[in-house]
């Protein structure tokens, strides 16, 4: 089978020699597409000073990454939720973020059910960190604290950060 070079005004060209390098934008590595992942994760509830002692229901973690950008989905359901201290995180991300890049994240598709009602708004990632701090929805812009949690946590979220 003979391997033929494609090219056009398009997204770009396929290399002849390494049929699985896509051109955008010109030849040379510096255009090459030659970094597209997909997988799966299991996101974790953690605490920065001690974890709580989480029963899952639900615990899905989606990614593609393409080049530098991480592109994710979370979900969280829990049937049992109790102690730990501090912060709360979302552990288990597929790669840590970039240590030289604002790579802080936002607020796309939040959906969460916590224990007093509480809507946190966003979520950040630090520079070469592999976990999400969550936000209140307050005036005072609170980090979510593990005692927030609740037995019948609810938590989907969706974003990016950059690798």
């Amino acid at each position: 089978m003979a391997l033929t070079q494609i090219t056009g005004t398009g997204i770009g060209s396929v290399d002849s020699l390494t049929p699985t390098t896509i051109y955008l934008g010109g030849s040379g590595s510096a255009n090459a597409l030659d970094d597209y992942e997909e997988g799966t994760f299991t996101p974790t509830l953690t605490g920065s000073s001690s974890n709580p002692s989480v029963t899952y229901s639900s615990q899905e973690g989606h990614y593609t990454k393409v080049g530098n950008i991480v592109n994710f989905m979370i979900r969280i359901h829990t049937s049992a939720y109790s102690g730990g201290s501090g912060n709360l995180y979302i552990s288990g991300l597929p790669f840590a973020s970039s240590a030289s890049l604002d790579s802080y994240g936002g607020a796309v598709g939040l959906n969460y059910q916590f224990a007093s009602n509480l809507n946190p708004m966003a979520w950040t990632i630090d520079e070469g960190g592999s976990f999400l701090t969550l936000w209140k929805n307050d005036n005072a812009a609170n980090v979510v604290v593990t005692s927030d949690g609740a037995a019948s946590l609810r938590i989907r979220l969706q974003g990016f950060y950059y690798t």
